[in-house]
């Protein structure tokens, strides 16, 4: 290497005229293993952003995003901050970043609502307390509330089992499986027990093969012994079945069987 090339290698790094102190641009430096950043930088979607201004003129530190009300107290253990309690971060709310961690995360909060439509590649689509968990139709994921435990889950019928029991299940959504509404777009409704869910709709038509309700197209549920059911219609009166049967009540709802 030329001895010039040496000396601008040196000027450039400020090993000459003082010490090393690059000027990083949030999200102009990947984060580094184990998402490590530089001092005074924290890891969202594989980039370094800088959390606070550390304001060394004023001795003061000024939080760059908003931080919005923790939504319970406790100690978040090993983790950089309690999601389901959305408590933990000095700034920004508590979520998942883009490599999967647990982090503080910066910018604008999301403001979609537990069980609305969301888009799983962003971090800040659902509300702080939520997580945009994908689902198994085109592209769409719906919005979970995080959890520890059940307690974690205050709606009627939810608990703390969803995503390796990271997640809430979703509260009933009052759709109707006969009528095939209340659910939003590119879901459908099926019936479980003596209520109703939201799922991506199966493509299992009548009398044909279902492990699952949802693998049953919208209108079917699945009837029958574990792993051997038949997509039967969901009916209120024997007029909903059509020439499939007569409506057979089995719960809350009926089938044409």
């Amino acid at each position: 290497m030329s001895r010039s090339l040496v000396v601008a290698l040196l000027l450039a790094f400020g090993t000459v005229s003082g010490c090393y102190n690059p000027n990083i641009t949030d999200g102009g430096l990947a984060c580094g293993p184990g998402n490590a950043c530089p001092d005074d930088f924290h890891c969202s979607n594989g980039r370094c952003y800088r959390a606070v201004d550390a304001g060394r003129d004023t001795g003061t530190v000024v939080c760059t995003s908003p931080t919005p009300a923790a939504l319970c107290s406790r100690d978040p253990g090993a983790r950089a901050c309690d999601p389901a309690c959305n408590s933990g971060c000095k700034c920004g709310w508590c979520g998942i970043d883009g490599n999967g961690a647990i982090a503080c995360l910066t910018g604008t909060p999301g403001t979609k609502a537990e069980g609305d439509v969301c888009d799983p590649s962003q971090t800040a689509d659902c509300q702080p307390g939520l997580r945009c968990r994908s689902e198994s139709c085109g592209g769409l994921g719906r919005c979970y509330k995080f959890c520890d435990t059940n307690a974690d889950c205050p709606a009627q019928g939810t608990s703390c089992s969803v995503n390796g029991g990271t997640l809430c299940s979703l509260p009933d959504p009052g759709c109707k499986p006969v009528a095939m509404t209340g659910c939003p777009n590119g879901f459908a409704c099926y019936p479980t027990g003596n209520t109703a869910y939201c799922d991506c709709p199966g493509t299992s038509g009548a009398n044909g093969g279902c492990m699952f309700t949802h693998d049953c197209m919208a209108g079917y549920g699945c009837v029958g012994p574990a792993n051997a059911g038949l997509c039967k219609k969901v009916c209120n009166t024997n007029s909903d079945c059509g020439g499939l049967g007569l409506c057979t009540a089995a719960g809350a709802f009926g089938y044409c069987l």
